[in-house]
C-alpha cells in the first residue's frame, strides 16, 4: 500500500469516527460528553493501527496539522456539537492532534526505533482517558476532589491507572523493543514488563490530575514517550525505577505535610523531579534545581510577619501549587525532556558532551538560576524591607510590589543565580584539580569553565530583571476593597477592577518568561557562538 492510499484510508476512517460522534448526538440522543469519548476511543484506535501502514511519517504529519486547524475552527465557531458542545471550556480536539505531531517527531522522526512507544502511548490515551471520565461520571460517590482547578474523582483516577498498567505491559509484550528481550535475562522479563507499566501509569495518571481543559491529551502522551525512552534508552534497571519513584513519592509527600506546597504542588514537583532523576548521570541535574527549592522554600517561611503586606499583595500564598512550580522548573522540565529526546548518539547511550547535550544542561541550570534571582530577590527584598523603586520610571513603590526594585533586592538577585551556579559547580569540578565523591560514584558531569559561570549567572540576573520590567509594565493589577493594589484578579469570587497590565499577564506567566531568559542564554552561547565548546564532539 503507497503512502498516499494510507493516507486516503486514516483520514477517511478519522472523518467516519467524527461522523458516528455526529449521529449518536444527533438521532441517538447521546450527551456530548458520551459521544466525544467515543470520537476519542476511535481516533486512538486508529492512531494505533494505522502508523504501521505508512513507510513514513511525512503524510501523518499533514494530516494531523489538518486536523489542528480544523478543530480550531470548529471550537471557536462552536461547530460538530458531538466533540465540542460540552459544558466546560477544552481544548482536546486540538491538543489530540498536537499529541499526535509530538510523537511522530520524537518517536519516528527522530528515532524510528520508537514507533512502539508512540502505539504505547495512544493506546492509553484512547482506553484510559475516556474510561476515567466514564466512571467518575457514572458512579454515584466517585469520590470527586479538586486539584489544580481540575474536578477529578478517586473512581476515575484509579481507573485510569489500572487500565493504563495493563495497556503498557500487554503493548509492550506484545511490541517492545528488541533490546528489551536482548538485555535482560528472560526469567526478568516480565519483572521489567511489570515495573515499567507501572511506572508509566502512575506517572500518566499524575499528569492527567495536572493537565486541565484538554490539555492532559498531549501531556499523556509527552509523559509516556518521555518515560519509556528514558527507561530503555538508559536501560535503567528495575530495582533502581522503584528506588526513584520512591524517593520522589516521599519527597513531594514531605513537602505536602511540612505545608511548604498544596496538593497540586506537591504533585508537579514530585513529577519534575522524577523527570530530572531518569537522566544519567542525575546528580548534575538534581543539584541546581533541589538548590534552589530547597533555599527559596526556606526563605518564604522565614519573617512571614514582616512580609505580610507584600503576601497580601501577591497572586498566591507563600504555599505554592502547581501553577507557581511550573512557572519555576517547566522550562528546566522543558529543557530535561529535550535532553532525554534529543541528546543522544544512538539508541541506549547517553552523550553528555555533545553541543547539544552541553548546551541544554547549561540551559536548564540557567532557567533555576533566573528563577533563584527572581524568588530571592523578593523574599529578601520585602524582609528588609528598604526603599523600593519602580524599575521603569524610577518612583517609590511598596516593597515587595511587582516590578519594584531595591539594594536588598539585588543583592538576593545575585545570591539566588550564584547558589544554582555554585550547586553546579560543587558535582561538576571540571578545571579545578579534583574529583568530588558524587562524581567518582556517577561519573563525569558538562565540564564547568569561568566563562560558562559568568554566561549562566549573567542569564540568571537577566531573567530576573526580565520579569521585574514585565512587572512593572504588562503584568495584572488589581484595586481591592481596601484600595489597595493587589495581583489577586478576585475578591470573595468577584472580579476586581484591573489597574495597569493585561489579565492574561499573571505572576506566573512573568516567571516563565523570567526562567525563559535564563535558559535561553546559555543555550543560545553554546548553540550559535563558534567554539563555545571545544572539548564537545
Amino acid at each position: 500500500m503507497s503512502d498516499f492510499v494510507a493516507f486516503l484510508l486514516f483520514g477517511g476512517a478519522l472523518g467516519v469516527a467524527v461522523g458516528i460522534g455526529e449521529a449518536l448526538r444527533s438521532f441517538a440522543k447521546w450527551k456530548p460528553e458520551s459521544s466525544r469519548r467515543v470520537v476519542h476511543l476511535l481516533a486512538g484506535l486508529l492512531v494505533v493501527f494505522a502508523v504501521p501502514l505508512f513507510s513514513s511519517p511525512t503524510l501523518i504529519y499533514v494530516l494531523a496539522l489538518l486536523f489542528v486547524g480544523v478543530n480550531l475552527v470548529a471550537v471557536g465557531r462552536g461547530l460538530l456539537p458531538g466533540m465540542h458542545s460540552i459544558g466546560r471550556k477544552s481544548w482536546g480536539t486540538v491538543t489530540f492532534p498536537l499529541a499526535l505531531i509530538f510523537a511522530l517527531f520524537t518517536c519516528w522522526t527522530l528515532a524510528p526505533e520508537r514507533i512502539y512507544i508512540l502505539q504505547i502511548g495512544f493506546l492509553v490515551l484512547a482506553f484510559s482517558d475516556p474510561l476515567a471520565s466514564f466512571v467518575g461520571t457514572r458512579l454515584e460517590r466517585p469520590g470527586t476532589f479538586v486539584i489544580a482547578g481540575n474536578t477529578k474523582s478517586v473512581a476515575g483516577t484509579m481507573a485510569f491507572f489500572l487500565s493504563a498498567w495493563i495497556l503498557v505491559c500487554v503493548g509492550l509484550w506484545q511490541s517492545g523493543p528488541e533490546s528489551l528481550v536482548n538485555e535482560i535475562p528472560d526469567e526478568y522479563v516480565l519483572e521489567v514488563v511489570l515495573v515499567v507499566g507501572f511506572c508509566v501509569a502512575l506517572v500518566s495518571a499524575s499528569v492527567e490530575l495536572l493537565a486541565g481543559k484538554g490539555w492532559d491529551n498531549l501531556a499523556i502522551v509527552v509523559a509516556i514517550v518521555v518515560l519509556m525512552t528514558s527507561l530503555f534508552e538508559g536501560v535503567l534497571p528495575s530495582p533502581e525505577t522503584i528506588t526513584l519513584a520512591i524517593v520522589v513519592a516521599l519527597f513531594a509527600l514531605g513537602t505536602y505535610i511540612l505545608r511548604v506546597l498544596n496538593a497540586s504542588g506537591s504533585l508537579a514537583a514530585g513529577l519534575l523531579g522524577y523527570l530530572i532523576m531518569l537522566i544519567f548521570p542525575f546528580n548534575a541535574w538534581l543539584a541546581p534545581a533541589v538548590v534552589f527549592f530547597l533555599v527559596a522554600s526556606a526563605l518564604s517561611i522565614v519573617g512571614k510577619k514582616r512580609k505580610a503586606g507584600a503576601i497580601l499583595r501577591s497572586d498566591k500564598s507563600s504555599r505554592r501549587d502547581s501553577g507557581q512550580v511550573l512557572a519555576n522548573g517547566g522550562v528546566g522540565g522543558a529543557l530535561a525532556i529535550a535532553y532525554i529526546l534529543l541528546a543522544r548518539d544512538g539508541p541506549h547511550s547517553w552523550v553528555p558532551f555533545n553541543t547539544v547535550g552541553v548546551g541544554l544542561y547549561w540551559a536548564f541550570v540557567g532557567s533555576f538560576a533566573a528563577a533563584a534571582a527572581d524568588t530571592f530577590a523578593t523574599e529578601i527584598g520585602t524582609y528588609f524591607r528598604w526603599p523600593t523603586w519602580r524599575i521603569v520610571s524610577w518612583k517609590r513603590v511598596s516593597p515587595g510590589e511587582s516590578g519594584g526594585v531595591s539594594f536588598p533586592g539585588f543583592i538576593g538577585a545575585l545570591l539566588g543565580a550564584a547558589s544554582v551556579v555554585a550547586a553546579a559547580w560543587f558535582v561538576d569540578p571540571w578545571g579545578y584539580g579534583w574529583t568530588s565523591p558524587i562524581e567518582s560514584m556517577l561519573g563525569p558531569m558538562p565540564p564547568l569553565t569561568p566563562t560558562v559561570v559568568w554566561i549562566v549567572a549573567v542569564g540568571g540576573i537577566l531573567g530576573s530583571l526580565i520579569d521585574s520590567i514585565l512587572g512593572a509594565t504588562v503584568q495584572a493589577k488589581y484595586r481591592d476593597s481596601s484600595g489597595r493594589l493587589t495581583e489577586r484578579s478576585k475578591e470573595d469570587g468577584h472580579w476586581l477592577p484591573l489597574v495597569s497590565g493585561y489579565r492574561w499577564m499573571t505572576n506566573d506567566r512573568v516567571n516563565l518568561a523570567c526562567t525563559t531568559v535564563g535558559a535561553l542564554i546559555p543555550l543560545s552561547y553554546f548553540l550559535f557562538v563558534p567554539h563555545a565548546c571545544p572539548w564537545c564532539y
